[in-house]
């Protein structure tokens, strides 16, 4: 059976008739949103011989492939025996300017759908409409060209087989692939413990195309045990690609490097790597436009012969090679990677590409996820980052930055005055909270926010940094208040802050849509506990299949201590630090090695070691913002022959997705229960889970807390030979409602001095070593 090739007009026309420059300077995704609306309402205009939103489909036997093209022209209209197909594209043009300047890319979409239409009716003839409407003043021009059926023909051909030289590639390696898949063994001689189990709870979970939360402990490879199983469904034709969602570089390399690992077992498979536009980008600074960045300058030009150089020679895309083709053919390896992506089965990428409300993976990437499957990562993180996501902050400074500019045209400071005046009527000397945007301030920003964009459309300068600052700050409020539903998000504007935030309360609403996109979902994680609080507020469907594995590791080889009168609550911490920095001093002095200290906070990180630093020669502290390269290097000393102390804190970049085995760590001493700070959008979470019946306090506070306090802990046992100590600092641990969102398996011994805390990691220390067992 010929394998079925499945292509859209938008997609063949997009990729062969492209050329010329990046230029990102003036791009609005409002006018795209604009002209759907001016699109909708010219098809309402059409008289009765109109027929709207047309599907059409042509399918050919082809280079060994059942090709099918598809594609929906928004009118055709029949009188008689003639047709006239007609393609409608909004503008902030002028007819003048459209018609000194045709876009080719619009001609040839309307030129295929021409085609269609006679292959399908037997025409001879058809008349091509090009229907502009000017979003400025809604004024409607038209395009009209008479052609054969023979010039449809030969242009539909001569674009297509463009088309097909790159697919011909693709085609050609895909049997290649699909053998490695069949062929492709486990690459280790036996699994870990448990790493099988959630292998094919996956697999079935595809099978079944549902939806599958699955808590593994950490260590046992559940990188690996998720990918391993999906691949395995791309051979059997179950699913047509994979997207692995990330929220650290960290776990982007995890998934790079099990690619590594499954390509050395003789695995063929096209893996995109993701990076964002900051970190692919080769220019000096980071502007996407022909004046200011030569790999912009003719992009588009040059992309097509590096894509396919690149697609002969190399199976993974990750930023090194996309950044070294890149330099080669001066193209601009951010935008190529957008080009590689409908050709992989594999695609790496932070949470952002699926999540983030001013994200649409299928328009970005130009292809459609639905037979993908979703698997994402340390999936607790996705909870706060989807709030963040979909929270927005606006003060007055942006505005008013902008209208202290000189030579600023009146109609433009009219309408930034006047978002002023709407802000200042919002803000309040207390506290107040909005069910919504009041709607005054909301056609404020929507007024501002269109003359901004026609002032784009029609400036040939660069506007001003302050212009651009503001312009994209608005555009993200915009796109945040198409999200807004009253019961998940709230508006509030806090005392003597001149803020008004939009923040989203509960994402599970907003993070489900974006789900929606893909077949099926995974999400994993050593800390799904609860398993009801995260399907909450990740938005999985009803049906959500939940799966735990247990800890497969010996419980004898993972100490953990406590002090059950030691307090360290804010208001304690002062009073209790001469006490935590002798116990962390204790500690690593039971047995010499590396450790990581975790703290809730930077600023109680450098007060408690302001006192250890005059005995700890061998810190080593995190700071804030540490770039890449810094955190490699702080990584690094846990890798080398010297006994290390890391200062670090919970929840940030060291607390988890690193994996330090063996003697690289030994113990972490994690010091208070990382409970988020008190604060007025935690609070309103709080209450909001309060309205609804449910513990507001464990959903704000409480249970994110304990997450971080696991995760941090994660970081000592990650083999089934490593041994691994941990003291927790602060009697809150011991309260029953805390215990219970630890792990059953921990077994908290007490002690109620250093003199104690030493004899019994001692005692730890000098028990035997364990065997390595047959897994490792």
């Amino acid at each position: 059976m010929k394998e079925i090739l499945r292509l859209s007009v938008r997609q063949v026309v997009r990729q062969v008739l492209r050329s010329g420059h990046i230029d990102s300077r003036f791009l609005s995704k409002r006018r795209a949103r604009e002209g759907v609306l001016l699109h909708q309402k010219l098809q309402k205009a059409y008289g009765p011989a109109f027929q709207s939103e047309v599907p059409l489909r042509w399918e050919r036997e082809l280079d060994q492939v059942h090709l099918v093209l598809e594609g929906r022209c928004d009118g055709l209209k029949k009188e008689g025996d003639h047709y006239l197909i007609d393609e409608i594209k909004s503008t902030l043009l002028s007819q003048e300017e459209v018609l000194k300047n045709p876009n080719p890319l619009h001609w040839a979409q309307v030129k295929f759908y021409g085609y269609m239409v006679c292959a399908d009716k037997g025409l001879d003839q058809v008349t091509l409409r090009l229907s502009y409407i000017q979003v400025d003043t809604e004024e409607v021009f038209y395009l009209h060209e008479d052609w054969s059926r023979k010039g449809l023909e030969d242009f539909f051909f001569s674009q297509l087989e463009k088309y097909l030289d790159i697919q011909r590639e693709v085609l050609a390696f895909r049997d290649l692939a699909l053998a490695s898949m069949g062929d492709l063994a486990f690459p280790f001689k036996k699994p870990r413990p448990g790493q099988r189990d959630l292998a094919v709870a996956v697999y079935n979970m595809i099978q079944q195309k549902d939806t599958l939360l699955a808590q593994a402990p950490t260590g046992i490879g559940k990188t690996l045990a998720t990918l391993f199983p999906s691949i395995k469904a791309l051979n059997q034709g179950l699913i047509r690609g994979i997207f692995y969602a990330t929220a650290r570089s960290t776990q982007k390399d995890n998934a790079a490097k099990t690619h590594r690992l499954l390509a050395g077992q003789g695995l063929r498979l096209k893996t995109l790597v993701l990076s964002s536009k900051e970190k692919a980008c080769l220019n000096d600074q980071l502007a996407c436009n022909p004046r200011d960045c030569p790999y912009a300058r003719g992009h588009f030009d040059r992309v097509g012969p590096a894509l396919k150089t690149l697609y002969k020679t190399r199976d993974l895309f990750d930023q090194g090679t996309l950044a070294q083709t890149g330099e080669d053919h001066q193209v601009c390896p951010y935008y190529m990677q957008m080009d590689l992506a409908p050709y992989c089965q594999l695609i790496i990428g932070d949470y952002n590409y699926v999540f983030h409300p001013q994200m649409s993976l299928e328009e970005t990437l130009d292809q459609n996820f639905k037979d993908f499957i979703l698997l994402v990562d340390e999936a607790h993180n996705l909870v706060d980052r989807g709030r963040d996501m979909y929270s927005l902050c606006l003060g007055p400074e942006p505005i008013q930055a902008l209208l202290k500019e000189e030579g600023l045209k009146p109609a433009l400071r009219s309408r930034l005055e006047d978002l002023l005046i709407q802000m200042d009527l919002v803000l309040t000397p207390t506290m107040t909270t909005y069910p919504q945007m009041p709607e005054t301030m909301t056609d404020a920003l929507e007024d501002l926010l269109g003359h901004m964009d026609r002032v784009l459309a029609r400036t040939q300068e660069e506007p001003s940094q302050s212009f651009m600052d503001l312009y994209f700050l608005l555009y993200a409020h915009r796109d945040l208040l198409a999200s807004y539903d009253p019961q998940d998000f709230i508006v509030y504007s806090p005392p003597k802050e001149d803020r008004i935030y939009t923040l989203c309360l509960n994402p599970g609403r907003v993070l489900g849509l974006k789900q929606a996109s893909f077949s099926q979902a995974v999400f994993f994680s050593a800390t799904l506990e609860p398993m009801a609080y995260h399907a909450q507020l990740l938005g999985t469907p009803k049906n959500t299949h939940y799966f735990r594995i247990p800890s497969p590791f010996d419980p004898s080889h993972f100490k953990v201590l406590i002090d059950p009168q030691i307090k360290t609550s804010y208001r304690h911490r002062q009073d209790s630090l001469d006490q935590v920095a002798t116990y962390i001093k204790a500690f690593c002095q039971a047995k010499r090695g590396n450790y990581l200290f975790f703290f809730p906070s930077y600023n109680y990180l450098q007060e408690v070691y302001q006192v250890t630093k005059a005995w700890d020669k061998k810190a080593l502290v995190q700071e804030r913002n540490m770039s890449e390269k810094d955190r490699e290097a702080f990584l690094n000393h846990f890798l080398q022959d010297q006994e290390v102390h890391g200062y670090a804190v919970m929840g940030g970049v060291f607390s988890e997705a690193i994996d330090l085995p063996g003697q690289a760590l030994l113990g972490a001493v994690v010091v208070s229960m990382a409970l988020p700070g008190l604060s007025p959008e935690r609070n309103l979470i709080k209450d909001l889970f309060y309205q609804r019946g449910q513990n507001g306090y464990d959903y704000a506070y409480k249970i994110p807390g304990i997450i971080k306090v696991l995760q941090s802990a994660g970081r000592i046992i990650r083999k089934a030979d490593d041994r691994g100590a941990l003291l927790l600092v602060d009697q809150r641990f011991l309260e029953p409602d805390v215990r219970a969102l630890l792990p059953g398996t921990w077994d908290l011994d007490l002690f109620y001095n250093q003199d104690q805390l030493q004899d019994k990691l001692r005692a730890f220390w000098s028990q035997p070593p364990p065997k390595s067992p047959p897994w490792t």
